[in-house]
């Protein structure tokens, strides 16, 4: 999975994948899609930062979890 990010949404690809993300979760809601935007935010970060992340690198780890959770 993450090398599939890697290769079809390289880094500053974000609006591409948010956009492949919100018709999925869209049709999880039945009228009221306001709930399901903040989730999907939140899922296009997370999948940001499993192509991102560096465990090696424990400062940028750590960057990249304290923007996902904010």
């Amino acid at each position: 999975m993450i090398s599939e990010l890697r290769v079809a949404y390289p880094k500053g690809s974000e609006d591409a994948l948010e956009s492949k993300c919100t018709p999925q979760f869209s049709t999880l809601s039945e009228g009221d899609d306001s709930q399901w935007t903040a989730f999907t935010k939140f899922m296009v970060q997370y999948f940001c930062f499993l192509r991102d992340v560096n465990i090696q690198n424990l400062l940028d780890t750590y960057n990249l979890l304290s923007e996902l959770v904010q």
